[in-house]
């Protein structure tokens, strides 16, 4: 099934299975084990039951898998293709409890099969398209899409005298009022804190406030601002009367990848409905040319490059620790620099809040570092495991571009059929057009699939060259020990992809240290000679 939904309700999942029982009875089959159930979209052949099912054929000789209609095998052409021969060639075939069999050796059988998954495939495309158009004639028609509405507005539900039920925008009077006050103060000169400790004082309730909002995660106590919140109401462009749909789509993180991520989308594709205006479009052109005049001469501009951006989280809490540099005019030489959480924890969240300065973590790694490269011996042994697990882990990626191959190479002998009879003049023009472009689809399906895993295995290849810049680097630091700079360690870091985990533990500040050639719990401070980092001052932060 498709969602979690599905799942609980037993809609579309228990009428599935009940088809595969009766199927398997009047077959006179042995039901030699518990049905397989996925929840995930047909889409995607990530599936972890999918994995154990394919285990399970070889381990108990199982003969014929049951599945209830074809499109549940996998709404995705190439997709189904993999699964297909993945499952033949552990050593079953494929029965549907719905619909036709097929004989994969019977070139007729064969094509219907591949014929109806085109099918499959088509309609979920068509499915989707369907979908969008239906959002975007909505929104044309002045209807709204959020399940959290902006700060100053609120959702309201019509329903028409068909029963649809239509979503709008309308103006809440006395958050408005608020919206309107910001973009005032903001115009009027004062800061972001500023506006933020203002409403705190003055105890105007925040959205999180609203019992309505059912926000999962409250960062504030009641009734305090935050920079972030009034910064994101004086970027909301909502406020001038427009709202958009479409600002931003899903995408995978990586290829293969079942995890997605929002990217924006071009200006010019995104769809409007008019709602209420809270604000003058130029009110709001004049805050947003102040925001930029103020991210201009912010001295957080000055571009410093940290050594540990996106390498270090808090292990109690899971987020992320970022780096913050702080200078005195008045001493030119004076630096701090130390990393701390990247946002304000929620007020649920239990967290000792553990910072440190650059100075020591550099410090930490560093001794670690160059402990690991003095044995180039223990080194070897780490590359040729590490490299061994990134062929284990990418062998059946590239089963499956081993099986796309073979399959395209099929399908281009079926093209190369269809010309050459055409040119005999064994079959019609029209015969020809209407297969040469099944064919066609086929292999542009087939194909983008394959590259997709392609690229999935390079990204997770632990490569050659890979191998040889951790031997180059790791000779660097023999050769140099201490006597590296700044920029030589930061590219150290990278290509052993050093990472860590911040905590304390019995009263100690330690990190759970990663990298490629080695897992090791760190105590942060400096070594025996009191050399706490060549780069930054040192300095010590109390633990909060």
């Amino acid at each position: 099934v498709s969602t979690d939904k599905q799942a609980k309700t037993g809609y579309g999942l228990e009428a599935q299975l009940q088809a595969c029982q009766v199927y398997v009875r009047e077959r006179g089959y042995t039901l030699v084990c518990e049905p397989f159930v996925d929840i995930i979209t047909g889409t995607t052949s990530h599936r972890p039951a999918l994995e154990s099912l394919l285990e399970t054929i070889t381990t108990q000789d199982i003969n014929v898998v049951v599945m209830p209609e074809i499109d549940r095998q996998s709404r995705d052409y190439a997709e189904f293709v993999v699964i297909d021969n993945l499952i033949a060639e552990a050593g079953a075939r494929v029965e549907y409890a719905i619909g036709a069999n097929f004989d994969n050796n019977d070139e007729d059988s064969w094509l219907m099969k591949h014929l109806l998954a085109m099918l499959a495939h088509r309609e979920r495309l068509r499915i989707l398209r369907k979908t969008r158009d239906g959002i975007v004639a909505k929104v044309m028609d002045g209807q709204v899409f959020c399940s959290r509405p902006p700060y100053g507005y609120k959702l309201v539900a019509l329903v028409n005298e068909q029963g649809k039920r239509h979503n709008y925008l309308v103006a809440c009077d006395e958050e408005a009022v608020i919206v309107i006050q910001i973009f005032d103060w903001y115009i009027g000169g004062d800061s972001v804190y500023a506006i933020a400790q203002r409403l705190t004082k003055m105890g105007i309730p925040t959205r999180a406030d609203d019992p309505a909002a059912k926000l999962s995660k409250r960062v504030s106590g009641t009734g305090e601002w935050s920079e972030r919140m009034v910064r994101l109401i004086l970027s909301r462009e909502e406020y001038t009367g427009i709202w958009f749909w479409g600002k931003t789509k899903s995408v995978k993180k990586s290829p293969g990848s079942n995890e997605t991520k929002q990217v924006a989308v071009s200006r010019s594709l995104w769809k409007s409905a008019t709602i209420p205006a809270i604000i003058e479009r130029d009110t709001f052109d004049v805050a947003q040319q102040i925001a930029q005049d103020h991210l201009k001469r912010a001295q957080r501009n000055g571009k410093y490059n940290y050594l540990f951006t996106g390498r270090l989280i808090c292990k109690q809490c899971g987020y992320a620790m970022v780096g913050h540099r702080i200078l005195q005019p008045k001493k030119p030489n004076y630096e701090y620099v130390y990393y701390r959480h990247s946002r304000k924890l929620p007020a649920s969240a239990e967290c000792i809040n553990c910072n440190a300065t650059e100075a020591e973590i550099d410090s930490t790694f560093w001794r670690w570092i160059v402990t690991i490269a003095s044995h180039p011996e223990t080194i070897e042994e780490h590359l040729a495991a590490r490299q061994q697990q990134s062929e284990e882990r990418n062998r059946p990626l590239q089963k499956q571009v081993e099986i796309l191959d073979r399959e395209i190479k099929e399908i281009e002998k079926e093209r190369d059929n269809l010309q050459l009879m055409l040119v005999r003049e064994k079959i019609t023009e029209s015969f020809f057009d209407s297969n040469i472009k099944r064919v066609e689809k086929q292999i542009i399906e087939l194909t983008s699939r394959r590259t997709e895993l392609k690229r999935e295995i390079e990204d997770t290849d632990f490569s050659a060259e890979q191998i040889a810049g951790v031997r180059e680097f790791c000779a660097m630091i023999r050769e140099g020990l201490k006597g590296l700079t700044r920029e030589e360690r930061r590219l150290t870091y990278e290509v052993l992809d050093v990472s860590g985990e911040l905590t304390v533990e019995d009263s100690v500040r330690v990190i759970h240290a990663t990298c490629i050639l080695d897992v090791r719990r760190l105590p942060i401070g400096p070594d025996k000679n009191g050399d706490a980092g060549l780069f930054t001052t040192s300095v010590r932060l109390p633990l909060r």
